[in-house]
């Protein structure tokens, strides 16, 4: 099982273009995932997988293995105490720790900015080591927001970041599954309710994430230069590489 999965080519755009196909893939995670969906991944040529989940949520290379991708572990830290102390204190630990709307706004507000995570991974898009796949573990929250500054980075307007990203609400079933395979049974309910706040996706999330960028440095092109080094020269030269005339339609 695979959630999450989308390749971003053909979504718009400015000055009538697209997102080149096969060449910037999103994902949740692919630890559940069958041979035979990792076979059809493989079809993508991937060369480089960012795993921006931490150390403890990583279970392996296998995955990687089979779509002939090497495997890049660089978490993408959330910078909010609270959820650094959960990941650390063990799923039964986490139980008795409820999250809120508030810890997940502080982890999109700290996301896009200062994020060594995202820094490597924009540095493979500069130096166009691609195709590349983005993850996390269901691919909403860390992998959105990568997805977003990469989108933005081509053009894209905020319409079309907000639809793209809204379309992780498909991926509730399948947090519901994953959350199930860890803990028993008996205390699914309880796990859920605790947990409600991690499987929102809403506009105001990645509002805050954009708005973090534009409170810290003024626009979109000071903050690419400021905080990934790329110029204006640079980012025309990526516009130009990943992306190509939109279809004319008939």
């Amino acid at each position: 099982m695979i959630a999450n999965f989308r390749d971003l080519g053909g979504l718009p755009v400015a000055n009538n273009r697209v997102i080149k196909k096969g060449v910037f893939i999103r994902s949740a995670m692919l630890d559940h995932a069958t041979d035979e969906e990792l076979q059809e991944i493989k079809k993508y040529g991937i060369k480089v997988a960012y795993d921006f989940r931490n150390k403890g949520e990583n279970r392996g290379d296998r995955p990687y293995e089979m779509i002939g991708a090497e495997h890049r572990n660089v978490p993408a830290t959330y910078k909010n105490d609270r959820l650094f102390r959960l990941d650390k204190g063990g799923i039964f630990t986490m139980l008795f720790r409820e999250i809120t709307w508030e810890d997940v706004a502080q982890t999109y507000e700290n996301l896009p900015v200062s994020n060594k995570a995202y820094k490597t991974l924009m540095d493979s898009v500069v130096n166009e080591e691609v195709p590349l796949m983005m993850h996390c573990s269901a691919g909403k929250d860390r992998a959105g927001i990568s997805t977003a500054i990469i989108m933005l980075l081509l053009g894209a307007d905020y319409e079309t970041i907000l639809e793209e990203y809204m379309r992780s609400k498909e991926a509730q079933a399948f947090n519901e599954y994953v959350i199930g395979e860890i803990l028993p049974k008996f205390i699914h309910k309880f796990a859920f309710k605790h947990f409600h706040a991690f499987f929102m996706v809403y506009p105001e999330l990645l509002d805050t994430s954009l708005n973090k960028i534009k409170s810290t440095y003024g626009d979109y092109d000071t903050y690419f230069e400021k905080e990934f080094g790329i110029t204006p020269e640079i980012r025309a030269r990526l516009i130009e590489r990943y992306t190509e005339p939109a279809p004319i339609q008939e």
